[in-house]
């Protein structure tokens, strides 16, 4: 607590009065992976970082400090709003298409594709925004080592949807290029 309590003073990062860090005993994704998580918009209440025991455990103090950077940082940036404003543009076509049964099954397919796409895209940006963002706080090198430590806890050999692989990740933050 203490750490993140520093991170989010330094980062200018408002916190929930009363629940900005959420330790969850069993906090796993889909393919039952611990995961970090950050939740709520910083513009009334504050934000809420939500981490699993086995991160908090499985961590030295300089990986969970570029971890807890990075989810601070979507906090920062607004990342949950934002991915909240990519799902409110394609819903209600969708939704008026199936409703109202006027449009054909293909252009409700192919906006439904193109939601995905555009979801998978700003998640991808969001989480190289993020990863830059912790590493102005952290430094470059230590958000590496970061990202390198959680991807022995999580298991995500490649890309998905919300998340470009741990080794793209590490790649761009390392380079020069933004």
């Amino acid at each position: 607590m203490n750490i993140m309590a520093e991170l989010a003073n330094e980062m200018n990062v408002k916190l929930h009065p009363t629940k900005s860090l959420q330790i969850v005993p069993g906090l796993r994704g889909a393919n039952s992976a611990p995961l970090p998580f950050f939740s709520g918009c910083k513009a009334h209440f504050g934000g809420t970082v939500h981490v699993g025991c086995t991160i908090l455990c499985g961590l030295d103090n300089l990986a969970l400090k570029g971890i807890l950077a990075h989810e601070l940082a979507h906090l920062k940036k607004w990342h949950y709003a934002r991915g909240l404003l990519s799902f409110l543009v394609v819903i209600p076509v969708t939704v008026y298409g199936f409703v109202s049964k006027s449009m054909p099954t293909i252009p409700i397919l192919l906006t439904i594709t193109i939601g995905i796409l555009v979801f998978s895209l700003i998640s991808w940006r969001h989480e190289y925004e993020a990863d830059a963002v912790a590493a102005e706080y952290v430094g470059k090198k230590d958000m590496a080592y970061a990202l390198e430590q959680i991807a022995r806890l999580i298991y995500r050999p490649g890309d998905t949807l919300a998340h470009p692989s741990f080794k793209k990740r590490i790649s761009r933050l390392l380079s020069d290029k933004e």
